[in-house]
């Protein structure tokens, strides 16, 4: 029977968990956050990711907000994916979302007013490469070998496995950036939900 990790997501410390990259994305301005939001969960769902531990589409670890006397308000979201590749190597994607300054504002567009808000939007993601999620290779022989399988008989999986990872993070710092109308060098994929969250696309 398979059995999870102590903390159903990362290991901390364990050498089968390898961080491939990380890095944050920051706008400052007019947003509409909700679709911007909405967007990226959406796309993490179509990848087919879901939440390390129950599996379900809510992936939302942490929900943290205050308003603060000057009338603004500040959140801390933390989200939690897992994909599965096969029974020994699982992605894992951790996305930190924090909010400062968030007030609300009214811009024009095509001649009316729409709602929307200021925000400084600070957005951490981590993806982290999980061998030997269900310690199978633990429980035998492979275990007590795992310096040579590391090293010589997986490397090459291993390696294809991170520039998988590597590509799929790329690929959704480039819609980040897209729905926050930031340059990329490479054209983000394609999505329905407006840059902005309230401009055409």
């Amino acid at each position: 029977m398979l059995t999870e990790p102590s903390n159903g997501m990362r290991r901390m410390g364990d050498e089968r968990d390898i961080v491939v990259v990380g890095y944050e994305v920051e706008k400052e301005g007019i947003i509409k956050f909700k679709p911007v939001y909405e967007a990226i969960w959406t796309f993490m769902k179509e990848k087919g990711y879901s939440h390390p531990i129950t599996g379900s589409e809510n992936i939302e670890d942490l929900y943290w907000e205050r308003w603060m006397p000057a009338g603004h308000k500040e959140q801390h979201i933390w989200w939690r994916f897992r994909k599965d590749i096969n029974k020994y190597i699982g992605y894992f994607v951790q996305i930190n979302w924090q909010t400062l300054l968030v007030s609300p504002r009214e811009v024009a567009h095509k001649g009316k007013k729409v709602n929307a808000e200021f925000i400084d939007c600070i957005v951490r993601f981590e993806f982290i490469l999980q061998f030997d999620r269900h310690d199978l290779f633990k429980r035998s022989l492979g275990w007590k070998m795992k310096r040579l399988f590391f090293h010589k008989i997986y490397k090459d999986e291993l390696n294809k496995h991170k520039q998988e990872l590597y590509d799929f993070a790329m690929e959704l710092q480039r819609l980040l950036k897209h729905l926050f109308e930031m340059q990329s060098d490479i054209p983000a994929p394609t999505n329905f939900m407006p840059p902005m969250g309230y401009k055409e696309p």
